[in-house]
Protein backbone atom coordinates (compact mmCIF):
# COMPACT_ATOMS: atom_id res chain seq x y z
CA UNK A 1 0.00 0.00 0.00
CA UNK A 2 2.94 2.44 0.75
CA UNK A 3 4.38 1.49 -2.68
CA UNK A 4 1.26 1.97 -3.96
CA UNK A 5 0.55 5.59 -2.47
CA UNK A 6 4.31 6.72 -3.69
CA UNK A 7 3.86 5.70 -7.05
CA UNK A 8 0.86 7.56 -7.14
CA UNK A 9 2.38 10.26 -5.60
CA UNK A 10 5.36 10.40 -7.89
CA UNK A 11 3.13 10.27 -11.41
CA UNK A 12 0.65 13.38 -9.91
CA UNK A 13 4.00 15.07 -9.39
CA UNK A 14 4.93 14.65 -12.92
CA UNK A 15 1.69 15.23 -14.03
CA UNK A 16 2.02 19.10 -12.08
CA UNK A 17 5.62 19.04 -13.84
CA UNK A 18 4.33 18.75 -17.65
CA UNK A 19 1.85 21.39 -16.97
CA UNK A 20 4.58 23.74 -15.96
CA UNK A 21 6.54 22.79 -19.03
CA UNK A 22 2.97 23.40 -21.11
CA UNK A 23 2.97 26.86 -19.81
CA UNK A 24 7.03 27.76 -20.05
CA UNK A 25 6.47 26.75 -23.87
CA UNK A 26 2.96 28.72 -24.17
CA UNK A 27 5.03 31.44 -22.89
CA UNK A 28 8.33 30.98 -25.51
CA UNK A 29 6.06 30.81 -28.32
CA UNK A 30 4.22 34.04 -27.49
CA UNK A 31 7.41 35.93 -26.55
CA UNK A 32 6.82 36.27 -23.12
CA UNK A 33 10.64 36.76 -21.71
CA UNK A 34 9.06 37.63 -18.27
CA UNK A 35 7.20 34.46 -17.73
CA UNK A 36 10.22 32.25 -18.85
CA UNK A 37 12.78 33.77 -16.28
CA UNK A 38 10.39 33.79 -13.85
CA UNK A 39 9.77 29.90 -14.49
CA UNK A 40 13.50 29.10 -13.90
CA UNK A 41 13.18 31.44 -10.70
CA UNK A 42 10.60 29.98 -9.44
CA UNK A 43 11.61 26.43 -10.19
CA UNK A 44 15.14 25.43 -9.80
CA UNK A 45 15.46 23.60 -13.21
CA UNK A 46 18.69 24.14 -14.58
CA UNK A 47 18.85 25.64 -18.10
CA UNK A 48 19.15 22.46 -20.23
CA UNK A 49 16.31 20.76 -18.68
CA UNK A 50 14.20 18.51 -21.83
CA UNK A 51 10.79 20.50 -21.42
CA UNK A 52 9.75 18.76 -25.28
CA UNK A 53 10.43 15.62 -26.54
CA UNK A 54 14.31 16.35 -27.06
CA UNK A 55 14.27 20.07 -26.95
CA UNK A 56 15.47 22.31 -24.20
CA UNK A 57 14.17 25.91 -22.96
CA UNK A 58 16.17 27.79 -26.43
CA UNK A 59 15.55 25.10 -28.47
CA UNK A 60 11.86 25.60 -28.86
CA UNK A 61 13.07 29.55 -28.66
CA UNK A 62 14.83 28.83 -31.80
CA UNK A 63 12.52 26.74 -33.60
CA UNK A 64 9.61 29.08 -32.39
CA UNK A 65 11.60 31.89 -34.30
CA UNK A 66 11.92 34.00 -30.74
CA UNK A 67 15.08 35.22 -31.40
CA UNK A 68 14.70 38.04 -28.17
CA UNK A 69 14.21 35.38 -25.88
CA UNK A 70 16.96 32.99 -27.36
CA UNK A 71 19.28 35.29 -27.16
CA UNK A 72 18.93 36.03 -23.17
CA UNK A 73 18.66 32.06 -22.38
CA UNK A 74 21.93 32.01 -24.46
CA UNK A 75 23.53 35.07 -22.13
CA UNK A 76 22.50 33.28 -19.34
CA UNK A 77 23.33 29.67 -20.07
CA UNK A 78 27.21 28.56 -19.70
CA UNK A 79 29.26 27.40 -22.93
CA UNK A 80 28.61 23.70 -21.75
CA UNK A 81 25.02 24.05 -21.83
CA UNK A 82 25.46 25.12 -24.79
CA UNK A 83 27.51 22.37 -26.84
CA UNK A 84 24.54 19.63 -25.23
CA UNK A 85 23.47 17.60 -27.98
CA UNK A 86 20.14 16.42 -27.13
CA UNK A 87 18.22 13.51 -29.17
CA UNK A 88 17.49 9.99 -28.66
CA UNK A 89 18.94 7.62 -30.86
CA UNK A 90 18.17 7.75 -34.75
CA UNK A 91 16.77 11.03 -33.82
CA UNK A 92 18.71 14.48 -35.45
CA UNK A 93 20.21 15.37 -32.20
CA UNK A 94 20.97 19.29 -32.77
CA UNK A 95 23.00 21.57 -30.71
CA UNK A 96 21.12 25.05 -30.25
CA UNK A 97 23.44 26.27 -33.51
CA UNK A 98 22.78 23.50 -35.48
CA UNK A 99 18.77 23.94 -34.79
CA UNK A 100 19.34 27.95 -35.58
CA UNK A 101 21.12 26.79 -38.96
CA UNK A 102 18.21 24.36 -39.75
CA UNK A 103 15.53 27.61 -38.97
CA UNK A 104 17.87 30.26 -40.32
CA UNK A 105 17.90 32.10 -37.42
CA UNK A 106 21.17 33.81 -38.36
CA UNK A 107 21.07 36.69 -35.45
CA UNK A 108 20.76 33.36 -32.97
CA UNK A 109 23.49 31.98 -34.70
CA UNK A 110 25.79 35.02 -34.15
CA UNK A 111 24.97 35.08 -30.58
CA UNK A 112 25.96 31.63 -30.12
CA UNK A 113 29.09 31.90 -32.00
CA UNK A 114 30.46 34.47 -30.14
CA UNK A 115 29.59 32.75 -26.75
CA UNK A 116 30.79 29.49 -27.99
CA UNK A 117 32.88 29.15 -31.00
CA UNK A 118 33.19 25.50 -30.58
CA UNK A 119 29.47 24.48 -31.32
CA UNK A 120 30.57 25.03 -35.14
CA UNK A 121 32.36 21.40 -35.32
CA UNK A 122 29.98 19.82 -33.38
CA UNK A 123 28.10 17.55 -35.31
CA UNK A 124 24.35 16.21 -34.90
CA UNK A 125 23.51 12.51 -34.25
CA UNK A 126 23.48 12.20 -38.43
CA UNK A 127 27.27 13.41 -38.75
CA UNK A 128 25.91 16.69 -40.26
CA UNK A 129 27.71 20.27 -38.61
CA UNK A 130 25.65 23.77 -38.87
CA UNK A 131 27.54 24.89 -42.05
CA UNK A 132 25.86 21.48 -43.74
CA UNK A 133 23.20 21.52 -41.71
CA UNK A 134 22.27 24.98 -43.35
CA UNK A 135 23.55 23.76 -46.75
CA UNK A 136 21.06 20.79 -46.41
CA UNK A 137 17.71 23.01 -46.20
CA UNK A 138 19.43 25.29 -49.18
CA UNK A 139 19.52 28.22 -45.88
CA UNK A 140 22.08 30.62 -48.11
CA UNK A 141 22.48 33.72 -46.08
CA UNK A 142 23.25 31.16 -42.86
CA UNK A 143 25.81 29.00 -45.12
CA UNK A 144 27.65 31.83 -46.33
CA UNK A 145 27.69 33.11 -42.41
CA UNK A 146 28.61 29.68 -41.26
CA UNK A 147 31.25 28.86 -43.97
CA UNK A 148 33.19 32.45 -43.44
CA UNK A 149 33.72 31.58 -39.93
CA UNK A 150 33.55 27.70 -39.64
CA UNK A 151 37.49 26.53 -39.19
CA UNK A 152 38.57 24.97 -42.60
CA UNK A 153 40.77 22.09 -40.54
CA UNK A 154 37.39 20.53 -40.22
CA UNK A 155 37.65 19.44 -44.06
CA UNK A 156 40.93 18.17 -43.94
CA UNK A 157 41.75 14.57 -44.26
CA UNK A 158 41.67 13.47 -40.74
CA UNK A 159 37.87 15.02 -40.47
CA UNK A 160 36.50 14.94 -43.77
CA UNK A 161 34.86 11.36 -43.38
CA UNK A 162 33.18 12.63 -40.24
CA UNK A 163 31.50 15.50 -42.28
CA UNK A 164 28.26 14.96 -44.74
CA UNK A 165 27.62 17.03 -47.05
CA UNK A 166 24.02 16.78 -48.61
CA UNK A 167 23.09 18.02 -51.68
CA UNK A 168 20.80 20.26 -52.36
CA UNK A 169 18.39 20.65 -55.58
CA UNK A 170 17.52 24.63 -54.65
CA UNK A 171 20.85 25.88 -56.98
CA UNK A 172 20.48 28.33 -54.41
CA UNK A 173 23.45 28.35 -52.20
CA UNK A 174 27.00 29.59 -53.50
CA UNK A 175 30.21 28.82 -50.99
CA UNK A 176 32.59 31.91 -51.34
CA UNK A 177 35.15 30.90 -53.05
CA UNK A 178 38.61 33.03 -52.41
CA UNK A 179 38.86 36.27 -54.46
CA UNK A 180 42.74 34.92 -55.80
CA UNK A 181 41.02 31.93 -57.60
CA UNK A 182 38.21 33.93 -59.19
CA UNK A 183 40.48 35.75 -61.81
CA UNK A 184 37.89 34.41 -64.72
CA UNK A 185 35.10 36.27 -63.39
CA UNK A 186 36.10 39.37 -65.37
CA UNK A 187 36.23 37.48 -68.51
CA UNK A 188 32.76 35.94 -67.87
CA UNK A 189 31.50 38.89 -67.07
CA UNK A 190 33.28 40.58 -70.23
CA UNK A 191 31.69 37.77 -72.89
CA UNK A 192 28.28 37.46 -71.23
CA UNK A 193 27.64 41.00 -71.46
CA UNK A 194 29.31 41.58 -75.06
CA UNK A 195 28.48 45.47 -76.26
CA UNK A 196 25.31 45.68 -74.47
CA UNK A 197 27.63 46.78 -71.15
CA UNK A 198 27.07 50.20 -71.17
CA UNK A 199 22.66 50.11 -71.74
CA UNK A 200 22.47 49.45 -68.01
CA UNK A 201 21.26 47.02 -65.44
CA UNK A 202 17.74 47.08 -66.34
CA UNK A 203 18.67 46.32 -69.92
CA UNK A 204 20.63 43.42 -69.59
CA UNK A 205 17.87 42.09 -66.90
CA UNK A 206 15.14 42.44 -69.77
CA UNK A 207 17.78 40.76 -72.19
CA UNK A 208 18.24 38.42 -70.19
CA UNK A 209 22.11 38.95 -70.18
CA UNK A 210 22.16 39.61 -66.21
CA UNK A 211 20.98 35.97 -65.84
CA UNK A 212 23.53 34.37 -68.30
CA UNK A 213 26.05 35.93 -66.26
CA UNK A 214 24.97 34.44 -62.99
CA UNK A 215 24.53 31.26 -64.11
CA UNK A 216 27.98 31.45 -65.68
CA UNK A 217 29.29 32.65 -62.58
CA UNK A 218 27.77 29.98 -60.85
CA UNK A 219 29.09 27.43 -62.80
CA UNK A 220 32.68 29.26 -62.36
CA UNK A 221 32.12 28.73 -58.58
CA UNK A 222 31.09 25.14 -58.96
CA UNK A 223 33.82 24.17 -61.64
CA UNK A 224 36.71 25.57 -58.91
CA UNK A 225 34.95 23.99 -56.05
CA UNK A 226 34.94 20.15 -58.10
CA UNK A 227 38.65 21.14 -58.73
CA UNK A 228 39.48 21.73 -54.81
CA UNK A 229 37.88 18.19 -54.25
CA UNK A 230 39.50 16.34 -56.75
CA UNK A 231 42.70 17.89 -55.94
CA UNK A 232 42.40 16.64 -52.62
CA UNK A 233 41.17 12.99 -53.61
CA UNK A 234 44.03 12.96 -55.40
CA UNK A 235 46.21 12.39 -52.36
CA UNK A 236 43.92 9.68 -51.00
CA UNK A 237 44.49 5.83 -51.45
CA UNK A 238 42.32 3.68 -53.68
CA UNK A 239 40.35 2.58 -50.72
CA UNK A 240 39.97 5.74 -49.34
CA UNK A 241 38.70 6.81 -51.80
CA UNK A 242 36.58 3.77 -52.15
CA UNK A 243 35.21 4.58 -48.48
CA UNK A 244 34.26 8.21 -49.12
CA UNK A 245 31.49 7.37 -51.57
CA UNK A 246 33.30 8.78 -54.47
CA UNK A 247 32.32 5.90 -56.66
CA UNK A 248 28.90 6.28 -55.38
CA UNK A 249 28.62 9.88 -56.68
CA UNK A 250 30.02 9.00 -59.99
CA UNK A 251 27.27 7.36 -60.55
CA UNK A 252 24.87 9.63 -59.39
CA UNK A 253 26.37 12.47 -61.40
CA UNK A 254 25.84 9.61 -64.41
CA UNK A 255 22.74 9.55 -63.69
CA UNK A 256 22.07 12.99 -63.86
CA UNK A 257 24.36 14.05 -66.99
CA UNK A 258 26.97 15.99 -64.80
CA UNK A 259 29.65 15.53 -67.19
CA UNK A 260 32.24 17.67 -65.48
CA UNK A 261 31.85 16.30 -62.25
CA UNK A 262 32.21 12.94 -64.06
CA UNK A 263 35.25 13.55 -66.29
CA UNK A 264 37.23 15.02 -63.35
CA UNK A 265 36.60 12.30 -60.93
CA UNK A 266 37.22 9.25 -63.41
CA UNK A 267 40.62 11.49 -64.32
CA UNK A 268 41.56 11.07 -60.51
CA UNK A 269 39.72 7.47 -59.70
CA UNK A 270 39.13 5.24 -63.18
CA UNK A 271 36.64 3.57 -61.51
CA UNK A 272 35.21 2.41 -64.87
CA UNK A 273 35.92 -1.31 -63.79
CA UNK A 274 33.80 -0.58 -60.79
CA UNK A 275 30.09 -1.36 -60.98
CA UNK A 276 27.52 -0.10 -58.61
CA UNK A 277 24.73 -2.15 -56.79
CA UNK A 278 23.10 -3.40 -59.61
CA UNK A 279 26.68 -4.17 -61.35
CA UNK A 280 26.45 -1.63 -63.75
CA UNK A 281 29.15 0.77 -64.57
CA UNK A 282 29.61 4.31 -65.28
CA UNK A 283 28.36 4.15 -69.30
CA UNK A 284 25.56 1.71 -68.14
CA UNK A 285 24.06 3.92 -66.31
CA UNK A 286 24.30 6.86 -69.01
CA UNK A 287 22.52 4.23 -71.08
CA UNK A 288 19.65 3.56 -68.54
CA UNK A 289 19.06 7.56 -68.00
CA UNK A 290 19.64 8.53 -71.35
CA UNK A 291 22.28 11.08 -70.89
CA UNK A 292 23.77 11.46 -74.48
CA UNK A 293 26.22 14.10 -72.84
CA UNK A 294 27.83 11.14 -70.06
CA UNK A 295 27.55 8.09 -73.04
CA UNK A 296 29.75 10.58 -75.69
CA UNK A 297 32.75 10.22 -73.00
CA UNK A 298 32.88 6.90 -74.27
CA UNK A 299 34.30 7.76 -77.90
CA UNK A 300 37.22 9.65 -75.87
CA UNK A 301 38.38 6.60 -73.75
CA UNK A 302 41.44 4.04 -74.58
CA UNK A 303 40.31 0.87 -76.45
CA UNK A 304 41.26 -0.87 -73.70
CA UNK A 305 38.74 0.48 -71.55
CA UNK A 306 36.38 0.09 -74.13
CA UNK A 307 36.93 -3.25 -74.47
CA UNK A 308 36.67 -3.91 -70.99
CA UNK A 309 33.20 -1.43 -70.42
CA UNK A 310 31.58 -3.19 -73.61
CA UNK A 311 31.89 -7.18 -72.20
CA UNK A 312 30.57 -6.66 -69.17
CA UNK A 313 27.08 -7.89 -67.55
CA UNK A 314 25.34 -6.84 -64.13
CA UNK A 315 23.81 -8.53 -61.28
CA UNK A 316 21.05 -10.02 -63.89
CA UNK A 317 23.28 -11.29 -66.56
CA UNK A 318 22.12 -7.99 -68.67
CA UNK A 319 25.07 -6.69 -71.25
CA UNK A 320 25.19 -2.93 -72.41
CA UNK A 321 23.06 -3.76 -75.35
CA UNK A 322 20.36 -4.99 -73.01
CA UNK A 323 20.33 -1.81 -70.81
CA UNK A 324 19.73 0.09 -74.47
CA UNK A 325 16.86 -2.22 -74.66
CA UNK A 326 15.13 -1.04 -71.62
CA UNK A 327 12.83 1.74 -72.10
CA UNK A 328 13.81 5.33 -70.72
CA UNK A 329 12.74 6.66 -67.65
CA UNK A 330 9.55 8.95 -67.88
CA UNK A 331 11.35 12.15 -67.41
CA UNK A 332 13.84 11.21 -70.45
CA UNK A 333 10.82 10.78 -72.43
CA UNK A 334 8.69 13.81 -71.08
CA UNK A 335 11.39 15.68 -73.06
CA UNK A 336 10.27 15.01 -76.26
CA UNK A 337 6.68 15.91 -77.45
CA UNK A 338 4.98 13.18 -79.20
CA UNK A 339 5.10 9.25 -78.41
CA UNK A 340 6.11 8.64 -82.31
CA UNK A 341 9.46 11.00 -81.43
CA UNK A 342 9.89 9.17 -78.63
CA UNK A 343 10.20 6.00 -80.19
CA UNK A 344 12.54 7.31 -82.68
CA UNK A 345 14.71 8.62 -79.89
CA UNK A 346 14.65 4.85 -78.34
CA UNK A 347 15.46 3.17 -81.20
CA UNK A 348 17.87 5.99 -82.12
CA UNK A 349 19.67 4.88 -78.64
CA UNK A 350 19.42 1.13 -79.22
CA UNK A 351 20.84 1.51 -83.20
CA UNK A 352 23.85 3.69 -81.92
CA UNK A 353 24.53 0.91 -79.08
CA UNK A 354 24.49 -2.01 -81.15
CA UNK A 355 26.81 -0.24 -83.64
CA UNK A 356 29.61 -0.53 -80.62
CA UNK A 357 29.05 -3.90 -78.52
CA UNK A 358 30.89 -6.91 -79.49
CA UNK A 359 29.15 -9.71 -81.65
CA UNK A 360 28.03 -11.65 -78.98
CA UNK A 361 26.19 -9.17 -77.32
CA UNK A 362 23.49 -8.83 -79.71
CA UNK A 363 22.29 -12.48 -79.76
CA UNK A 364 23.36 -13.41 -75.82
CA UNK A 365 20.40 -13.95 -73.23
CA UNK A 366 20.74 -12.24 -69.55
CA UNK A 367 19.79 -14.26 -66.78
CA UNK A 368 16.07 -15.78 -65.87
CA UNK A 369 14.11 -13.14 -64.04
CA UNK A 370 11.50 -15.78 -61.78
CA UNK A 371 9.58 -17.13 -63.93
CA UNK A 372 10.21 -15.03 -66.94
CA UNK A 373 12.67 -16.68 -69.64
CA UNK A 374 16.09 -15.34 -70.58
CA UNK A 375 16.01 -12.56 -72.89
CA UNK A 376 18.06 -11.36 -76.13
CA UNK A 377 18.72 -7.52 -76.12
CA UNK A 378 16.20 -7.62 -79.39
CA UNK A 379 13.41 -9.24 -76.85
CA UNK A 380 14.08 -6.79 -74.15
CA UNK A 381 13.58 -4.53 -76.28
CA UNK A 382 10.25 -5.34 -78.10
CA UNK A 383 8.73 -5.94 -74.63
CA UNK A 384 9.78 -3.34 -73.21
CA UNK A 385 8.68 -0.76 -75.83
CA UNK A 386 5.25 -2.39 -76.90
CA UNK A 387 3.23 0.33 -75.01
CA UNK A 388 5.28 2.68 -76.65
CA UNK A 389 5.03 1.59 -80.18
CA UNK A 390 1.54 1.52 -79.33
CA UNK A 391 1.08 5.05 -78.23
CA UNK A 392 3.02 6.27 -81.34
CA UNK A 393 0.93 4.45 -83.58
CA UNK A 394 -2.62 5.82 -82.07
CA UNK A 395 -0.79 8.92 -82.44
CA UNK A 396 -0.06 9.02 -86.00
CA UNK A 397 -3.02 7.73 -87.09
CA UNK A 398 -4.71 10.79 -85.38
CA UNK A 399 -3.00 13.51 -86.61
CA UNK A 400 -2.76 11.87 -90.20
CA UNK A 401 -6.85 11.37 -90.13
CA UNK A 402 -6.71 15.31 -89.06
CA UNK A 403 -4.70 16.62 -91.68
CA UNK A 404 -5.86 14.68 -94.42
CA UNK A 405 -9.33 15.99 -93.92
CA UNK A 406 -7.91 19.62 -94.19
CA UNK A 407 -5.83 18.24 -97.75
CA UNK A 408 -9.07 16.64 -99.35
CA UNK A 409 -10.71 19.79 -98.92
CA UNK A 410 -7.73 21.84 -100.69
CA UNK A 411 -7.72 19.56 -103.17
CA UNK A 412 -11.69 19.83 -104.02
CA UNK A 413 -11.69 23.18 -103.89
CA UNK A 414 -8.77 23.72 -106.06
CA UNK A 415 -9.65 21.55 -108.69
CA UNK A 416 -13.16 23.26 -108.86
CA UNK A 417 -11.51 26.89 -108.64
CA UNK A 418 -9.50 25.93 -111.72
CA UNK A 419 -12.66 25.57 -114.07
CA UNK A 420 -14.54 28.19 -112.57
CA UNK A 421 -12.41 31.13 -113.09
CA UNK A 422 -12.63 34.75 -112.47
CA UNK A 423 -14.72 36.92 -115.35
CA UNK A 424 -15.87 33.57 -117.13
CA UNK A 425 -14.80 32.10 -120.40
CA UNK A 426 -15.31 34.13 -123.79
CA UNK A 427 -18.26 32.97 -125.46
CA UNK A 428 -16.19 32.76 -129.44
CA UNK A 429 -13.13 31.37 -128.25
CA UNK A 430 -13.53 29.64 -125.29
CA UNK A 431 -10.82 31.53 -123.29
CA UNK A 432 -10.78 33.16 -120.46
CA UNK A 433 -11.50 36.69 -120.55
CA UNK A 434 -8.87 37.72 -118.37
CA UNK A 435 -6.36 35.52 -119.43
CA UNK A 436 -4.20 38.00 -120.45
CA UNK A 437 -4.00 39.75 -117.59
CA UNK A 438 -0.89 39.15 -114.88
CA UNK A 439 -3.42 38.64 -111.87
CA UNK A 440 -5.01 35.94 -113.76
CA UNK A 441 -1.81 34.17 -114.40
CA UNK A 442 -1.17 34.13 -110.37
CA UNK A 443 -4.91 32.67 -109.84
CA UNK A 444 -3.91 30.17 -112.18
CA UNK A 445 -0.15 29.02 -111.38
CA UNK A 446 -0.87 29.34 -107.49
CA UNK A 447 -4.52 27.32 -107.85
CA UNK A 448 -2.01 24.82 -109.81
CA UNK A 449 0.64 24.55 -107.09
CA UNK A 450 -2.27 24.52 -104.25
CA UNK A 451 -3.83 21.42 -105.78
CA UNK A 452 -0.73 19.82 -106.52
CA UNK A 453 0.62 19.92 -103.05
CA UNK A 454 -2.56 19.11 -101.22
CA UNK A 455 -2.82 15.80 -103.36
CA UNK A 456 1.15 15.20 -102.72
CA UNK A 457 -0.09 15.82 -98.83
CA UNK A 458 -3.09 13.82 -98.76
CA UNK A 459 -1.08 10.77 -100.58
CA UNK A 460 1.52 11.04 -97.44
CA UNK A 461 -0.78 10.91 -94.97
CA UNK A 462 -2.95 8.19 -96.63
CA UNK A 463 0.53 5.80 -96.62
CA UNK A 464 0.78 6.81 -92.53
CA UNK A 465 -2.90 5.69 -92.29
CA UNK A 466 -1.89 2.17 -94.47
CA UNK A 467 1.55 1.61 -92.18
CA UNK A 468 2.24 -1.58 -90.61
CA UNK A 469 3.04 0.55 -87.57
CA UNK A 470 5.95 -1.82 -87.08
CA UNK A 471 9.39 -0.58 -84.95
CA UNK A 472 11.34 0.32 -87.23
CA UNK A 473 9.37 2.48 -89.13
CA UNK A 474 9.40 4.99 -86.39
CA UNK A 475 12.93 5.54 -87.37
CA UNK A 476 13.23 7.23 -90.47
CA UNK A 477 9.82 5.82 -92.72
CA UNK A 478 6.97 7.45 -90.59
CA UNK A 479 8.68 10.75 -89.39
CA UNK A 480 9.21 11.46 -93.34
CA UNK A 481 5.98 10.68 -94.23
CA UNK A 482 4.90 12.89 -91.89
CA UNK A 483 7.27 15.86 -92.34
CA UNK A 484 6.72 15.41 -96.13
CA UNK A 485 2.93 15.69 -95.37
CA UNK A 486 3.07 18.58 -93.25
CA UNK A 487 5.17 20.44 -95.60
CA UNK A 488 3.33 19.91 -98.73
CA UNK A 489 0.55 20.54 -96.78
CA UNK A 490 1.47 24.30 -95.67
CA UNK A 491 2.43 24.21 -99.55
CA UNK A 492 -0.57 24.32 -100.35
CA UNK A 493 -2.46 26.52 -97.49
CA UNK A 494 -0.33 29.42 -98.55
CA UNK A 495 -0.74 29.00 -102.66
CA UNK A 496 -5.12 28.73 -101.74
CA UNK A 497 -4.29 32.04 -100.06
CA UNK A 498 -2.38 33.32 -102.94
CA UNK A 499 -4.86 32.49 -105.34
CA UNK A 500 -7.83 33.14 -103.55
CA UNK A 501 -6.14 37.06 -103.29
CA UNK A 502 -5.24 37.11 -106.95
CA UNK A 503 -9.17 36.08 -107.63
CA UNK A 504 -9.85 39.23 -105.41
CA UNK A 505 -7.56 41.67 -107.80
CA UNK A 506 -9.07 40.36 -110.28
CA UNK A 507 -13.00 41.68 -109.52
CA UNK A 508 -12.07 44.12 -107.44
CA UNK A 509 -9.88 46.44 -110.30
CA UNK A 510 -8.35 49.68 -108.89
CA UNK A 511 -10.13 49.44 -105.64
CA UNK A 512 -7.20 49.39 -103.65
CA UNK A 513 -8.48 50.37 -100.55
CA UNK A 514 -10.33 46.85 -100.25
CA UNK A 515 -7.63 45.02 -101.45
CA UNK A 516 -5.05 45.59 -99.20
CA UNK A 517 -7.37 44.74 -95.61
CA UNK A 518 -8.78 41.61 -97.51
CA UNK A 519 -4.94 40.29 -98.40
CA UNK A 520 -3.70 40.91 -94.92
CA UNK A 521 -6.84 38.89 -93.50
CA UNK A 522 -5.93 36.43 -96.30
CA UNK A 523 -2.56 35.97 -94.51
CA UNK A 524 -4.11 34.84 -90.90
CA UNK A 525 -4.83 31.39 -91.88
CA UNK A 526 -1.05 30.84 -92.72
CA UNK A 527 0.11 32.58 -89.82
CA UNK A 528 -1.64 30.68 -87.55
CA UNK A 529 -0.75 27.10 -89.37
CA UNK A 530 3.05 27.82 -89.10
CA UNK A 531 2.47 29.35 -85.56
CA UNK A 532 0.62 25.78 -84.40
CA UNK A 533 2.24 23.07 -86.77
CA UNK A 534 5.38 24.74 -87.58
CA UNK A 535 7.36 23.65 -84.32
CA UNK A 536 5.94 19.87 -84.77
CA UNK A 537 7.85 19.91 -88.62
CA UNK A 538 10.55 21.32 -87.27
CA UNK A 539 11.21 18.74 -84.35
CA UNK A 540 10.47 15.87 -86.78
CA UNK A 541 13.14 17.28 -89.09
CA UNK A 542 15.75 17.87 -86.84
CA UNK A 543 15.38 14.33 -84.82
CA UNK A 544 15.16 12.63 -87.87
CA UNK A 545 17.60 14.10 -90.24
CA UNK A 546 19.93 16.74 -87.83
CA UNK A 547 19.66 15.44 -84.38
CA UNK A 548 23.75 15.27 -83.40
CA UNK A 549 22.94 13.53 -79.47
CA UNK A 550 25.84 11.31 -80.14
CA UNK A 551 29.54 12.82 -80.80
CA UNK A 552 31.77 9.84 -82.41
CA UNK A 553 34.68 12.81 -82.83
CA UNK A 554 34.86 13.04 -79.31
CA UNK A 555 38.72 14.03 -78.64
CA UNK A 556 40.97 11.38 -76.16
CA UNK A 557 40.10 12.24 -72.44
CA UNK A 558 41.08 9.76 -70.80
Amino acid sequence: MEGSSRSRGEEADQVTENLHYIELRRSICKGEWDGVKQFFVDHKHPLNTIILSDYTALHVAIKSGQDTIAEELVNMMSETDLEMRKGRPGAEGHTPLSLAAWTGRTHVAKCLVQKNSKLLTIETNKGYIPVTVASSVGNKEMTKYLYSITPHDIYGPEKRLKVKLPTTSSGEVQIAVPRHQSHNQKNIKRQAFGLLCGFGLMLLNFFGIKQIYDLKLKHLYAVEILQCMCNHLSTLKEQHRVDCGVVEAIFEASKQGMVEFVIELLKINQPLIYNNKDGRNVFMVAIQYRQENIFNLFYGIHEAWKTLILNRKDVKGNNTLHVAGEIAPHFQLARITSPALQMQRELQWFKEVERIVPEWCKEAKNFRDGEKPPKTPYEVFSESHKELVQEGGKWMKETASSFIIVGTLIVTIMFAAAFTVPGGNDQNSGFPIFLRKRSFMIFIISDAISFFAASTSVLMFLGILTSRFAQEDFLVSLPKKLMIGLSTLFISIAAMMVSFCAALLIMLHNRQWAIIPIILMASIPVTLFVWLQYPLLVEIFVSTYTSKIFDRKMKPWL
